[in-house]
């Protein structure tokens, strides 16, 4: 079962039910508000396993919690209850290996991201960190299929892959409707299929999001025209649209309309704040509806938050990132307590909480929403190039991650201004960065994978969180001293792996041919492996696996040791 979480003590859950329903009481402010077997988290009771006589099971430790007397939070704290802790962190995780955080916003294309992810707890890994590829499968016929994105639900884990003509995701033949279809198919831990099936109509239908959800995952896909969905038929009303779709245990759950006079795209889909909600992420212009809620565009293009019932398409409430410039959102996330958080970039003028700020070129932009969608805190990442925000992770702690990258036309300049006097300087003509970000915003820690010098490219599109604490992040790159030794790239952009824990990079890969590849999406397995998705032609190599493509560009599924 797929675990949601909670800021706190890393406490070991019990029983079979881990919805806020079951656990969450709002209200407390201190262990003795609680139950027996609860803990006061960050407002909210929530049930934990005690100690039994100083004993905890698994590789949990034992840990007193400190109790302040009532009244007086001036005096020193008194000893409170004694409950099961993993690995030394105080905040709620399961000493399950088979269970994790909310591994990464999932997206497609364009900036946006692919990805998602679980794990368990820190220290699960099954082998020292290595990325060493232990198989590969290629997926596709003559016609494209350009890439995948990848979810952990309870089942396994949820593919999803664009396509064209036929493709077999193990499950029987799929054949597209038209133009490219969405290909959508449910993996069991063992590897075999336990259900495919796709969603399409006459025109193009863009796969554009997949993420982790209640032990489901929620897909977006845009389209023109109509699009079936189950015994559903979407209508795009003259103009454009979006839909997202629930699947998992079930082929696909009722699905959620969005239409726009001028343009929407769902970058992000993921954990709502109750059982049923889902937050749906993305950038439009125009005139958008959601269920009867109307968003209007200030300027060019905006961002949108929406906390949506899956079941009912009710909008909860609705957060639009506006101005006279060009706004988007790429990546958002549901947090401990009730917080939001979402990245994406702005282009001129923008609004945040009211106040006009412009940017310096595009730079990057990452916010905090309250529980009815107001904005908390926001912080920009500038520098004279261009520097975007793409995806987002959270591990079982709450701890929040983003991935980005900073571009430019000539390495003339290349600084990257993170806040705070916080600043690194870029070396390529295109640099990736990741780092952790605190609830007031600031960073204990910065990585950059850097471009080679003065013409290295390195484009994150995904990362995710893994059970012992550790990032993946996965895109493409043309050569970086971090990746590969120098001149051992395949072609021009090669699909990438990188493994980061702590701001120290790990391990880093590169896979592909002479043609362009990318990995659009990765999913941890547990500690026993991680699974990357992307799109490469011709031939490629992928560890001690050559695969060919059966005509235009096809999908590969890697698996690597963690």
């Amino acid at each position: 079962m797929r675990l949601r979480f909670s800021l706190g003590a890393c406490l070991v859950f019990l029983g079979g039910c881990f919805q806020p329903s079951c656990n969450f009481h709002l209200g407390c402010q201190n262990d003795a508000e609680c139950a027996t077997d609860e803990v006061c988290d960050y407002s909210s009771c929530v049930t934990v396993e005690l100690c039994t006589k100083g004993v905890c099971p698994g590789d949990a430790t034992c840990v007193t919690r400190p109790e302040s007397p009532a009244g007086n939070p001036f005096e020193s704290p008194t000893p409170g209850k004694q409950i099961c802790d993993c690995h030394g962190y105080y905040e709620t995780s399961y000493c399950d290996p088979s269970q994790g955080g909310d591994g990464g916003t999932g997206g497609y294309g364009g900036g946006a991201t692919g990805g998602g992810g679980s794990g368990g707890s820190v220290g699960c890994l099954s082998a020292p960190p290595s990325g060493e590829p232990v198989s590969a499968e290629r997926f596709g016929d003559a016609e494209e299929s350009g890439g995948s994105l990848l979810a952990a639900v309870d089942q396994g884990t949820l593919m999803a892959f664009p396509f064209k003509g036929t493709i077999d995701l193990g499950g029987g033949l799929l054949e597209s409707k038209g133009d490219t279809d969405v290909g959508v198919a449910l993996r069991a831990s063992d590897g075999t299929t336990i259900w495919s099936a796709s969603l399409g109509g006459a025109g193009p239908d863009v796969l554009t999001a997949l993420g982790s959800m209640s032990g489901d995952a929620a897909l977006a896909v845009s389209f023109t025209g109509s699009l079936q969905v189950g015994d559903v038929t979407l209508d795009a009303a003259g103009g454009a649209a979006a839909a997202v779709i629930t699947a998992g245990e079930s082929m696909f759950l009722k699905p959620i309309l969005l239409t726009s006079t001028g343009t929407v795209t769902v970058s992000s889909v993921g954990e709502g704040g109750l059982l049923d909600d889902v937050t749906v992420a993305g950038t439009f212009n125009g005139k958008l509806d959601v269920s009867g809620v109307s968003l209007t565009s200030s300027g060019g293009t905006d961002g949108f938050v929406l906390h949506v019932d899956r079941g009912t398409a009710i909008v909860h409430w609705a957060y639009q990132l506006g101005g006279p410039g060009d706004q988007e959102i790429t990546a958002a996330l549901r947090g401990p307590g009730g917080s939001t958080y979402a990245v994406g970039s702005f282009l001129g003028e923008t609004w945040f909480d009211g106040q006009s700020t412009s940017s310096d070129g595009r730079d990057g932009m990452i916010l905090s929403l309250d529980n009815d969608g107001l904005e908390i805190k926001s912080r920009v990442i500038g520098g004279p190039d261009r520097q975007v925000l793409s995806a987002m992770a959270l591990d079982p702690q709450g701890g929040l991650f983003i991935a980005g990258a900073r571009a430019s036309e000539s390495m003339s300049q290349g600084q990257i201004d993170f806040g705070g006097g916080i600043t690194l300087e870029g070396s390529g003509l295109v640099d990736t960065f990741v780092a952790k970000i605190d609830p007031q915003f600031d960073y204990p820690w910065i990585s950059l994978i850097p471009g080679a010098a003065g013409t290295g490219e390195v484009i994150p599109r995904a990362i995710a969180y893994d059970c012992a604490g550790q990032l993946t992040v996965v895109g493409q790159s043309t050569s970086s001293p971090a990746l590969a030794a120098p001149g051992s790239e395949y072609g021009k952009y090669d699909a990438f792996a990188c493994k980061i824990e702590g701001g120290n990079v790990l391990w880093g890969h590169i896979f592909g041919g002479p043609e362009d590849d990318q990995a659009t999406g990765v999913v941890p397995l547990g500690g026993d492996a991680i699974l990357v998705g992307g799109s490469f032609a011709g031939a490629g190599t992928f560890g001690a696996t050559e695969l060919t493509s059966a005509g235009a560009d096809d999908t590969f599924l890697l698996t690597l040791k963690p």
